[in-house]
């Protein structure tokens, strides 16, 4: 068995990460703030915020912004996945595929409008499962 070095480590994650801010597209933290017309602290609760070169920003997919809100369904998602896993886990859960919804993402889900807190419930409960 390989034993991964602390800078072997540190890439695989910096790989992951930029993996991920390439799979969503983004908007800076601060155009969300102004554009939803809520403060950064309380985005916080429901809105997955990542780290990219050093500025905060958020995956798109996350805002209503015609009715300047999280979608709910999203911000019920990530309020339970914040408190197991960290921002870029959560955000690759968004874009993994599983067989629980027939090999669909639940960020799929969500764009055809059938994503819902049941099936979250569901997605998360199967995959801390291992299944």
């Amino acid at each position: 068995m390989t034993k991964l070095t602390d800078d072997a480590y540190r890439k695989a994650i910096e790989k992951g990460e930029r993996f991920i801010l390439q799979a969503l597209p983004c908007m800076s933290l601060r155009d969300v703030v102004e554009q939803l017309g809520i403060s950064d602290k309380e985005l916080v609760r429901t809105a997955i915020i990542l780290e990219d070169n050093s500025e905060r920003v958020c995956p798109s997919f996350q805002f209503d912004l015609v009715n300047r809100r999280v979608h709910p369904v999203v911000g019920y998602a990530n309020q339970i996945l914040s408190s197991v896993s960290d921002q870029f886990d959560t955000a690759a859960w968004w874009i993994t595929s599983t067989d629980t919804i027939d090999g669909s993402t639940p960020l799929d889900l969500l764009d055809k409008g059938e994503l819902t807190e049941d099936l979250v419930d569901t997605v998360i409960h199967f995959s801390q499962q291992g299944m």
